[in-house]
């Protein structure tokens, strides 16, 4: 069965749906200081390969283990779910691989982002 069968959701949404849908990486956001408080409450609600680093946790998870950390979790702000990694050194590096992204599985053509970096 295909994901819009079972979740209803067509067009840009359901190209994130499948991505997010498998075992994947995330990224969990966390107050500085409590990073490793809170890769440790992620490893105890069942998320796998858990590393903390500054700023937050990489972690693994399918989408319904990801759903009960979401409902339980309390040392973490956001997660992320990643698109794509890569290095840059310079603003033209970044908007270059950022132009890289199949955008349109994931935004209408009338949706915009913003691109955000910090180093």
């Amino acid at each position: 069965m295909d994901d819009s069968l079972r979740t209803g959701l067509t067009g840009p949404l359901s190209g994130l749906l499948r991505i997010c849908m498998s075992t994947r990486p995330y990224f969990a956001v966390a107050a500085q200081g409590i990073e490793s408080v809170a890769a440790a409450e992620l490893t105890r609600l069942g998320a796998l390969n858990v590393r903390a680093v500054n700023g937050g946790a990489h972690f693994e998870s399918d989408q319904r283990k990801l759903y009960e950390i979401l409902l339980w979790v309390r040392t973490v702000t956001r997660i992320f779910c990643p698109l794509r990694e890569f290095a840059a050194t310079s603003p033209e590096m970044l908007y270059s691989q950022a132009r890289r992204v199949r955008w349109e599985d994931f935004l209408s053509p009338r949706q915009t982002f913003a691109v955000h970096a910090t180093s």
